[in-house]
């Protein structure tokens, strides 16, 4: 029996070759629990592509990515997605002035922590959705 709730679709942006391929290995084993999707982008561009054909409910941008950050964030109403920025303690002031748009995380390069961070990028989205929806 099929399970009724509606994925959760997770854009990761991620310009470092090497996460990227870490990223989209992972994301086939993930796609194997539901009710979560990951798309991957390597840029700005495509993730604003990704956006506009409404394929993500959240998105996650590395802290390092500030440029790409910048862009999606000029080009896109944020009130329609959540942005999770996973980042650094002492990178955190940089982006006080998107503070209010973004939602910082924490930042490590573990298979937990990838865990806990679409776990949260999940329930980021579950919170977003009328009761029924979400459950």
């Amino acid at each position: 029996m099929k399970n009724n709730i509606s994925k959760t679709r997770i854009l990761f942006v991620e310009a470092d070759e090497q996460t990227f391929q870490f990223r989209k290995c992972m994301s086939k084993i993930i796609e194997a629990l539901p009710p979560t999707e990951l798309l991957l982008a390597k840029d700005a561009g495509e993730a604003l592509e990704l956006l506009a054909d409404e394929k993500a409910d959240v998105l996650i941008v590395d802290d390092e990515l500030t440029a790409e950050l910048e862009v999606i964030v000029d080009s896109i109403d944020c009130s329609t997605i959540p942005i999770l920025v996973q980042s650094e303690p002492e990178n955190r002031e940089s982006l006080a002035k998107l503070e209010k748009t973004l939602r910082l995380i924490p930042k490590e390069e573990s298979l937990d922590h990838l865990h806990q961070t679409i776990l949260c990028a999940v329930k980021v989205n579950e919170d977003r959705l009328p009761t029924k929806l979400a459950h």
